[in-house]
């Protein structure tokens, strides 16, 4: 089985954007920034299960 679409999530405060889709076992994390070449890619992180799902809180949650 092949893995699914990423999905890009956006942290306004740091100017993260992270990668990840359903089925895949690693998350990329890039660094946005206003000047050319605009994104930068940071690190990876593996885990050995592939995700399920991915989502979001605020920050004090």
């Amino acid at each position: 089985s092949s893995n699914g679409i990423l999905f890009p999530f956006y942290d306004e405060d740091t100017s993260l954007i992270f990668l990840c889709g359903k089925g895949d076992s690693t998350i990329r994390y890039f660094e946005y920034t206003p000047d050319a070449p605009y994104i930068h890619y940071i690190n990876t992180y593996s885990s050995s299960d592939p995700q399920r799902g991915m989502g979001v809180m605020p920050k004090r949650g």
